[in-house]
């Protein structure tokens, strides 16, 4: 759909006539945007980078003052990724304890998540990732601004989480995992849960259903369709099919719960990279 040339402010890093960089405002032009027309649904995933958070402007500005609206558009899912030496976070001192600055993007998700909160609706902002550095890691080097370039490359995969892998390729290659994640939950259809009996005694009720590596399952049971509790832990998947065995003589209602497996912040290979909101001065 043609709309005609657009344009797009937004904060660069422009040469100062000195051999350095300054921060000016840049104003783009982005010739005949494609947008989604109003009489068909939005994606049930985006993946935007930099400024796409806000659509570019195409489905009306995330921080509309006129029209109350801070959120990001709530027909869809956004996930965020951010470095700590991204000058749109515009942190004054990475190495203050904790981090100052205006924190635009921080800001942001903690607005958007007030105002679903107060109109009962779920925050289209999913998750946001503040990448910083892991201790091997050279002294001054952190995720930036265009981590995701293509300039920027993958380590070799013997590479990975040790010295020899900077913190922006570190950080692409997660950011790349987890909006597979994403895209395996938003766009795979739905796995089918099968009930059947094992003919031989004592007749358990066998339950499988398929499974992708990149999702986690879990299966929950009630007396009632309008009551669930949890029948299992969730487990990640691994591509084959799952089976539970639930007791002979059992009776009730089945479902399966399915999500993105989650990002291992925690795990001790990424000491230190992820950063928490408590880690700024808000």
């Amino acid at each position: 759909m043609d709309l005609g040339d657009y344009t797009v402010d937004h904060i660069a890093l422009v040469d100062d006539g000195q051999g350095g960089q300054v921060e000016d405002e840049v104003d783009l032009p982005v010739p005949d945007p494609v947008r989604i027309p109003a009489h068909l649904p939005m994606p049930k995933f985006c993946a935007f980078y930099y400024g796409g958070g806000g659509h570019f402007g195409y489905h009306g500005s995330p921080s509309s003052v006129a029209a109350g609206r801070y959120m990001l558009d709530r027909r869809t899912n956004a996930i965020l990724f951010h470095g700590t030496d991204d000058y749109l976070l515009d942190v004054d001192d990475p190495s203050a304890d904790p981090m100052t600055g205006p924190l635009y993007p921080i800001r942001q998700v903690l607005a958007s998540a007030a105002q679903a909160a107060t109109l009962g609706l779920a925050n289209p902002i999913r998750r946001h990732y503040l990448m910083d550095r892991c201790a091997y890691h050279q002294p001054g080097l952190r995720v930036a601004h265009s981590f995701d370039l293509g300039s920027v490359g993958f380590a070799q995969p013997a590479d990975q989480d040790t010295v020899n892998e900077s913190p922006n390729q570190k950080a692409r290659r997660l950011a790349r995992d987890e909006v597979l994640r994403w895209l395996a939950f938003s766009l795979r259809p739905a796995p089918v849960l099968a009930i059947t009996r094992d003919p031989d005694p004592p007749h358990e009720i066998l339950l499988n259903w398929p499974t992708h590596g990149l999702l986690g399952y879990r299966l929950l049971g009630g007396e009632s369709p309008n009551a669930w509790s949890p029948a299992t832990d969730w487990a990640n998947g691994t591509g084959l099919p799952f089976q539970h065995q639930a007791p002979a003589g059992s009776r009730g209602f089945f479902r399966l719960a399915y999500r993105p497996q989650e990002m291992p912040v925690s795990a001790p290979e990424h000491a230190g990279f992820f950063r928490i909101y408590d880690d700024f001065d808000l």
